[in-house]
């Protein structure tokens, strides 16, 4: 209980979090497990089982990594980008907002961002992420991750300002512990590159 009280507290600070209108769709939450190679932490998960069921799923050009494996063979330095908390940094319409209701026992509240567990919140951040960065050459996104990779270390810096300047024109919030800047050699995706 205290973990969601927590959440909570912090979601209605960061105005992610409203009060749910008298109309809202509830849905529960519960905190899950997370663990990734020597660490584990605690997330809250909301279950938007019912609501998915009634939403028309929506569909964008997947992301192919053979694709980018090729075109990064004129590369000689990489970085990865990787935005912190995405889809909380991606606002919901205000009519859709009561769609998005949790259930708790401090009260009855709703996302006003894309909240984890919709079905097309990935579609609708990795392609506002796009729209963002559209035009820039020499990138690549999945989702919350940017690989960024150019042949010469001064067109690598000039990029990497230019592509920092559109996300900080959006807001854009970066987790700095997982960034990867001006290497030669990266992980990414699960291939070291």
């Amino acid at each position: 209980q205290a973990l969601i009280k927590d959440f909570i507290n912090e979601k209605l600070e960061a105005g992610v979090l409203v009060p749910a209108p008298i109309d809202a769709w509830l849905h529960p939450i519960f905190p899950i497990r997370k663990t990734n190679a020597n660490q584990s932490s605690t997330k809250i998960a909301v279950d938007l089982r019912r609501l998915n069921k009634v939403t028309v799923r929506m569909y964008t050009y997947p992301t192919d990594t053979k694709d980018l494996l090729s075109s990064l063979t004129d590369s000689h330095y990489f970085s990865a980008l990787d935005l912190k908390n995405a889809f909380y940094q991606v606002s919901i319409h205000k009519d859709s907002i009561k769609y998005f209701g949790i259930s708790t026992s401090e009260g009855n509240y709703c996302f006003t961002t894309l909240p984890f567990g919709a079905i097309n919140s990935p579609t609708i951040f990795t392609n506002f992420v796009r729209q963002i960065l559209e035009g820039i050459p020499c990138i690549f996104i999945y989702m919350d991750d940017i690989l960024i990779h150019t042949k010469t270390l001064h067109d690598h810096m000039s990029l990497l300002r230019r592509i920092m300047e559109k996300l900080n024109e959006h807001q854009f919030q970066m987790n700095y512990n997982k960034m990867q800047l001006l290497t030669t050699k990266i992980n990414f995706l699960g291939y070291s590159i």
